[in-house]
């Protein structure tokens, strides 16, 4: 019918898969280190993780990213847990989450 609306169905993402293991965090997608991650990231998207730069097991996540990926996503999602608001921060700044995570 030409009057009827026509919605689509919700389109999967190919990170979904890595996001798995963090059930409790469905918008986030976290996927492995890239060579984009590398490309500097302007001040303000950095600034807005300074409250996950500062968090007390940052520098704990950052290790296991680096050498135990699939256990910083485990991390992570406990992180989420107690600070729901860095959810918003690293969705709208993945590249500069991800430039944090490798240096």
């Amino acid at each position: 019918d030409l009057g009827r609306s026509v919605v689509a169905p919700p389109v999967a993402h190919a990170n979904e898969a890595a996001a798995a293991p963090i059930a409790n965090v469905p918008r986030l997608v976290v996927v492995a280190p890239v060579a984009a991650a590398n490309v500097p990231q302007p001040a303000p998207a950095r600034d807005a993780l300074d409250a996950l730069r500062a968090h007390p097991r940052f520098a704990e996540l950052r290790r296991r990213y680096q050498n135990n990926f699939s256990s910083a996503q485990t991390l992570l999602g406990e992180i989420l847990q107690q600070h729901p608001e860095l959810r918003e921060v690293i969705d709208t700044n993945q590249a500069a989450f991800y430039d944090l995570m490798s240096q």
